[in-house]
């Protein structure tokens, strides 16, 4: 897929698969860009359940109710609000921060071990 395509395709297609989970796995995308690239195309190659949450709150419920294992993706903007909150549940595996801050999410993959640098 050429790269034009990818930025065009659009979080409501790429979230509207399907609306109930049939694996043990989702990817939870919080406060993330509109557009998708191919970090985000690669990333549903790999888990198909994708929800978009708007919201911190609501991030934080989701992966608290959950009996699911939670990839989330966050913009670096709301990390430092979530991750004190989330870190230590059992149900997250791994957290991708996106933006440009590189200098601060080395800081959180120093203070928080399911940080990834890669996404």
């Amino acid at each position: 897929m050429d790269q034009n395509n990818i930025r065009k395709q659009s979080w409501n297609e790429i979230f509207n698969r399907r609306t109930r989970n049939l694996d043990d796995h989702t990817l939870i995308c919080c406060n993330v860009p509109t557009y998708v690239d191919e970090n985000y195309v690669h990333m549903q190659s790999i888990i198909d359940f994708i929800l978009q949450i708007d919201n911190i709150e609501s991030c934080i419920e989701k992966i608290t109710n959950s009996n699911e294992h939670i990839f989330l993706v966050i913009s670096d903007q709301y990390a430092e609000k979530i991750l004190p909150n989330i870190h230590q549940l059992y149900q997250l595996n791994s957290v991708f921060i996106t933006g440009d801050t590189i200098t601060k999410s080395e800081q959180w993959i120093k203070e928080y071990p399911k940080v990834s640098k890669d996404c």
